[in-house]
């Protein structure tokens, strides 16, 4: 079963590098823009303190469309069934 490994606080927030090392996410799930913008996976794991993180100890990044990860609209439904996917997919690379 799924769950959110950062129970700290609720609804969206952005995390830090020290939070990935502190509650060992099963995935990082990003808005495809945002990953984007920071020039890919590639991009992210160079970011300071994800740089620092052992290749072995990476988890799989799972980028969703923004608004269809954000929006939380009539599409809702959508987005699960993508993420599920997604998520699958990722494990099986």
């Amino acid at each position: 079963n799924a769950k959110n490994s950062i129970t700290e606080f609720s609804g969206y927030k952005a995390i830090n590098p020290e939070s990935v090392f502190t509650n060992f996410p099963n995935v990082l799930l990003i808005p495809t823009k945002s990953l984007e913008s920071l020039g890919g996976e590639a991009g992210l794991w160079k970011l300071q303190g994800f740089n620092q993180i052992p290749v072995e100890k990476r988890v799989p990044i799972v980028p969703m469309d923004d608004l269809l990860l954000l929006g939380f609209s009539a599409r809702f439904g959508e987005a699960v069934t993508s993420l599920k996917a997604k998520v699958k997919a990722a494990y099986k690379e």
